[in-house]
């Protein structure tokens, strides 16, 4: 309680947005940040709003995007599924919830493979199943395709959320050659640049990997924009921007257009889904 106390008190002496400023500082989920890159662009285009300019942060953890958020050194902060709404708005801060994006198992291009059941995925990653042929049931390959495993960390929205839904992946001992990708960038390079490739990613990154990225589907459901809506397909995770409760005039002007029809048709077009505020 203090800690929130001693930040709410930093938040009333920053200084308050400028509506003249023209550069809005973006960080925060390294998940969520592909999908407001590619709203931030679109926004650019108009002519009333061509003078504003983004910079985008490498990422911060949760309590290090809300600090920077309320000293002022970023005007926008980035989160994900699982935030404390209400301990956020006890610090005079605005959440803004503006699309879900489905959490999936992306394969590299080359994989052969378009469907991988609850207990595949699992001995995949204790590594039960080392080439891709095993999940195929062939006997063999002229090339046997090895299976390239990596993962998020235990911490992050992605495997929290894959823990969450696929019951064995919970209480399972990961092997020691998988790889840990610490950010989400980390894994998308790595699915799109290693052959055999395999890793939990969301449809926003599958979205923008120019075809070197397959999602798969779990138990035969595909993460599809109409499965995600109906629930069908249950991995998940929220998009959140997070704003102090004044921000400058050019903030507004962009949360207002990531609800606006151009916003909602490019959630639409990065494999996401527009969610309400």
């Amino acid at each position: 309680m203090r800690s929130l106390v001693l930040m709410f008190f930093c938040l009333l002496l920053a200084p308050a947005g400028n509506a003249g400023d023209v550069t809005i500082n973006v960080d925060g989920s390294t998940g969520v940040k592909p999908l407001v890159e590619a709203l931030a662009a679109e926004f650019q285009k108009a002519e009333s709003t061509q003078e504003i300019a983004f910079r985008f942060g490498n990422g911060l953890n949760p309590t290090d995007r809300i600090s920077a958020l309320v000293q002022g050194r970023i005007d926008i902060a980035m989160a994900s599924h699982g935030i404390d709404v209400k301990q956020i708005h006890s610090l005079g801060l605005t959440t803004h919830r503006f699309a879900r994006m489905a959490v999936v198992f992306g394969v590299n291009h080359l994989v052969p493979v378009g469907n991988l059941t609850h207990q595949q995925l699992c001995d995949i990653y204790n590594a039960k199943l080392l080439e891709w042929n095993q999940t195929l049931k062939q006997e063999k390959y002229d090339s046997p395709l090895k299976i390239r495993a990596f993962i998020r960390p235990f911490e992050e929205v992605d495997t929290e959320v894959v823990n969450q839904h696929i019951p064995c992946f919970g209480a399972l001992t990961i092997a020691e050659q998988i790889k840990l990708m610490p950010k989400s960038g980390d894994m998308a390079k790595a699915l799109a640049n290693t052959v055999g490739a395999i890793g939990m990613t969301t449809q926003v990154r599958v979205a923008q990997s120019n075809g070197l990225i397959r999602a798969i589907a779990i138990n035969g459901i595909f993460p599809s924009s109409k499965n995600l809506l109906t629930n069908k397909y249950p991995l998940s995770r929220d998009s959140y921007l997070i704003t102090t409760a004044s921000p400058s005039e050019n903030v507004r002007k962009f949360i207002e257009f990531i609800y606006s029809d151009t916003g909602t048709q490019v959630i639409m077009t990065n494999n996401a889904v527009p969610a309400s505020k």
